[in-house]
């Protein structure tokens, strides 16, 4: 015998919902582009600035993982400033991809 959940709130029968459009902050999606790309940039040079000191990671420049989920990201750990850029940049590049199918 299984439990089911139940979803009833009387309160909403009560009243009728607000267009979704009317609730939150509006985002323009078109000014948040180019200040993505910006920091994406900076990102850029700052992996270089690392990788000129001779700090780079096997693992980030695999195409089957992901920076936001390296244990050495939260450690104390030479490759630790290089894997919260790369998870920075990670975040910025999806931002980037959101903000064009948006648009599509």
């Amino acid at each position: 015998m299984g439990v089911k959940a139940e979803w009833f709130l009387p309160e909403l029968d009560e009243e009728p919902l607000e267009p979704i459009e009317d609730i939150g902050t509006p985002i323009d999606l078109d000014s948040a582009e180019p200040q993505l790309f910006a920091r994406l940039t900076e990102l850029l040079h700052h992996e270089g600035e690392l990788d000129a000191k001779g700090v780079t990671c096997a693992i980030k420049d695999r195409d089957d993982t992901t920076c936001s989920v390296c244990p050495l990201r939260t450690q104390v750990h030479r490759l630790a400033p290089l894997c919260r850029i790369g998870a920075e940049q990670e975040e910025v590049m999806t931002r980037l991809a959101v903000h064009g199918q948006a648009r599509s």
